[in-house]
């Protein structure tokens, strides 16, 4: 399932171990009622992991920052095992203003997951 709109695009893939959600693009205010509409698929759908990609996107703001925090209590809450996968260095740069990079289970993409989100290396 891949969502578009403007420059900022939602892609989902699901196999055997998790649900992938890549997010590319810039993530604002306007994006994101299609991004938690994704989550909640996944959190529905997935077979018991949730992998959020933050590699591709281009620009983060607070609202898709504050929304990012809602997904992982809704993987929290769905008994899903859930990571976070680092955007680059400009985008991680706002999770260490709002002092979040400990507070979210970032890892690199060969990761292998556990139940509650932490990485296995």
């Amino acid at each position: 399932m891949n969502i578009r709109t403007g420059v900022f695009s939602i892609r989902r893939e699901a196999d055997r171990d998790a649900d992938r959600i890549t997010l590319s693009g810039e993530m604002d205010l306007a994006c994101l009622s299609r991004f938690e509409a994704a989550v909640a698929d996944a959190c529905r759908v997935a077979p018991g992991n949730v992998v959020l990609d933050l590699s591709a996107l281009t620009f983060l703001d607070l609202a898709g920052l504050r929304a990012i925090y809602q997904a992982r209590d809704r993987i929290i809450a769905s008994d899903q095992g859930f990571l976070f996968i680092p955007g680059p260095r400009h985008v991680q740069r706002l999770f260490g203003f709002a002092d979040a990079t400990g507070k979210l289970p970032f890892a690199h993409a060969g990761d292998l997951l556990v139940s509650g989100g932490e990485p296995l290396a």
